[in-house]
């Protein structure tokens, strides 16, 4: 059974980002995440009209692990 803090640490992990938590990671500007989200090459999913990022995708994009 997973205990308290591991479940909390699995949660932050898989959690979802907005542009301004990618643009923080990534130090750059928000409309650079959206314009990239838009053209395809940053990863991101909709949610209604919004974007959101997963935490380990952005990662895997920082690491240069992105086409």
């Amino acid at each position: 059974m997973s205990s308290f803090v591991e479940r909390r640490q699995r949660r932050e992990r898989e959690a979802l980002w907005d542009a301004r938590d990618v643009a923080a990671y990534l130090k750059a500007s928000r409309s650079w995440v959206y314009m990239k989200a838009e053209a395809g090459k940053l990863p991101c999913i909709r949610i209604g009209g919004l974007l959101r990022f997963h935490r380990s995708a952005i990662e895997a994009f920082a690491r240069g692990e992105h086409g």
